[in-house]
């Protein structure tokens, strides 16, 4: 038989430690709470103004995250682009998303605040090569993170005496220099069209996730770094859920201990949620504790991941508090074990854990996905009668295929293209929706009692018939400084790799006659284009893409006989900025990026005119 081990006097003292951290780290979060964060909100109130702040520092947290971000009236998170900052790396191609952010929306969520915000697009290593479709990936992934507002950092003003490059701080280079900048007005509208939206709704949500906070404080103080880590799974877990079609929100002893517990539902401000997960808490307070034994016992639904709490926090009633959680824990397992699990996570597909935790607790998600990926995300809303659900594919070269069941409503699902502003009917009431979703695609879909509208016409390329469009290419380089000149490009490459176009950044205009024996509707497809893709047909603008795949639907632009083909490419800055030694910003700025070679640019293809499958209107 196995005996416990006795507590030696190191264990003790070890333990006292601990307990003295916590109430040192409590009692100055505390005091930042009172003597400076709701100071600066009641002056706000006082003086007419909307109070706003990041409720994070460095290098400490200074109060409870969550508790922070449940006062202002526009809580706001930070992003970083390219490099982490104080940020947990995200797994989306380098895109990095804050940490922050998901407290920030989680605060604003609970106190029903329309507007939360995020220092957007923050940047340092890659001040000149941030594509515009990077800054879109960004966006979305912000967006199901509960970003609804984006400040961005920066929009470099810098006086006409100032030398090229001109004044930079931290930030992308939103700059009228910038040979992208003539587009920024579609991702400005993308954005605008997204934020109003989920402005003027409600985010719903099944799953409230408490992290350790108190046990960190014990461990550590009030160091965000360890904060961030503990445990490592905890801020992949909203995603991990997301994969799946649920939405989440992080809660605290604040909320728990100021919920409403009905009908199986843990209730917050706006907010109800069905299961409440508990990632590696070690420590609760007793209040918390009670709370959380009240929530069971009106029916609601509890994860304990890796354990169950086994005492509490700080040095006050140590005996008596420690013994009220165990007998409370207790009580929740043996009382509850049909609603109640403690289940062991170490390392390995959380995603794939999660979804069979979720399955074995018999949790509903806000839509059901056939097919989980890590680079699939989703987030839900509601407004007056109408369901909205946002879709994004974060992987770059890949589709996701999936089917979408969502809860019977009798509502038409509508498609709200958040790019033009317009409006399809995207399928019939209480269906399932086969969805595919291209590299980068995200898809707007709302639920309305409506059903009288255009239907999202459906174009579907035949990827085994096609024609190539070889060229020669007469191009056209508009360079961002200097003059133009032109050269006959007997294939396409890219830029980067020939060292007499390795300096050039701006606009390529490439031009190519192709033969047409008869003319139908087509699917042109760029092949690899880098970055900006802006194309005309016999003279006939086919639009626009500056993000994702490079195609264009073609009809009546054909004809049959000769053809003319035109593709103005916009590159970024980066090329040609990194060829100017001795220039004392770029040099600054530079020293920052992992490598000083050059970024693909222009057009590198195959150009080809693939047959029209099938036309679903």
């Amino acid at each position: 038989m196995l005996l416990a081990k006795e507590p030696t006097v190191d264990d003790e003292l070890a333990d006292m430690l601990k307990r003295v951290r916590y109430d040192f780290s409590k009692t100055l979060a505390d005091l930042f709470m009172e003597r400076f964060i709701l100071v600066f909100h009641d002056w706000c109130v006082q003086n007419g103004v909307a109070s706003r702040y990041q409720a994070y520092g460095y290098p400490w947290l200074y109060t409870d995250l969550l508790d922070g971000y449940l006062v202002p009236d526009i809580p706001e998170g930070d992003q970083w682009l390219f490099n982490g900052g104080w940020v947990k790396r995200s797994r989306i191609d380098d895109i990095r998303y804050a940490i922050w952010n998901k407290y920030a929306s989680s605060g604003g969520h609970l106190t029903g605040r329309k507007i939360i915000s995020s220092e957007a697009m923050t940047n340092t290593r890659g001040v000149f090569e941030a594509t515009l479709e990077y800054i879109k990936q960004a966006t979305d992934l912000d967006i199901v993170g509960g970003i609804n507002h984006f400040v961005l950092h920066g929009f470099n003003y810098s006086p006409p005496e100032a030398a090229f490059p001109g004044w930079i701080r931290f930030g992308t280079w939103f700059n009228e220099n910038n040979p992208w900048q003539p587009w920024f007005k579609r991702w400005a509208d993308y954005a605008a069209r997204l934020s109003q939206v989920f402005q003027d709704s409600r985010f719903k949500a099944e799953v409230a996730i408490l992290g350790p906070t108190p046990d960190v404080w014990s461990e550590h103080g009030l160091d965000r770094n360890p904060w961030a880590l503990t445990p490592d799974y905890l801020h992949d877990l909203w995603q991990a859920l997301n994969h799946h079609g649920y939405c989440s929100d992080y809660v605290n002893a604040t909320v728990l201990q100021n919920a409403d517990f009905e009908e199986g539902k843990l209730k917050f401000g706006p907010m109800a949620y069905d299961l409440l997960i508990c990632a590696d808490v070690q420590t609760l307070e007793p209040a918390t504790a009670q709370a959380l034994l009240n929530f069971a016992e009106n029916g609601g639904k509890i994860l304990f991941i890796n354990e169950k709490p086994s005492g509490s926090p700080g040095l006050s009633g140590v005996e008596r508090h420690d013994l009220v959680v165990r007998e409370t824990m207790e009580a929740l397992l043996i009382e509850h074990p049909e609603r109640v699990k403690v289940r062991k996570f170490r390392r390995g597909d959380l995603t794939t854990w999660i979804g069979k935790r979720l399955r074995e607790l018999d949790v509903a998600p806000e839509v059901l996905i056939s097919n989980p990926d890590e680079r699939l995300f989703m987030i839900h809303h509601v407004a007056d009668d109408r369901d909205i659900y946002f879709f994004c594919n974060s992987h770059r070269d890949k589709s996701i295929e999936f089917t979408a069941t969502f809860p019977p409503s009798g509502k038409t699902p509508w498609l709200w293209d958040a790019e033009s502003g317009e409006k399809y009917v995207f399928g019939a009431a209480d269906e399932p929706l086969s969805l595919t979703l291209k590299p980068l695609q995200s898809l707007l879909l709302v639920f309305q009692d409506e059903n009288d509208g255009p239907a999202w016409p459906r174009i579907v390329a035949d990827e085994k018939k096609f024609i190539d469009i070889p060229g020669p290419w007469r191009t056209t380089f508009i360079p961002m400084r200097g003059e133009p000149f032109e050269r006959l490009l007997p294939t396409l490459f890219d830029f980067s790799t020939k060292k007499e176009l390795q300096d050039f950044s701006g606009v390529a205009v490439y031009k190519t006659n192709f033969l047409l024996k008869k003319a139908e509707k087509a699917v042109l497809d760029l092949g690899r284009v880098y970055d900006i893709a802006e194309v005309a047909l016999n003279d006939k603008p086919l639009g626009v893409r500056w993000w994702g795949e490079k195609r264009f639907v073609v009809d009546d632009e054909l004809v049959d006989g000769v053809n003319r083909l035109e593709i103005k490419v916009t590159t970024t800055a980066f090329n040609y900025v990194r060829s100017l030694k001795g220039n004392p910003v770029v040099d600054y700025w530079l020293e920052r990026r992992k490598n000083s070679g050059p970024v693909a640019s222009g057009l590198a293809g195959p150009v080809r005119l693939y047959k029209v499958l099938s036309v679903k209107d």
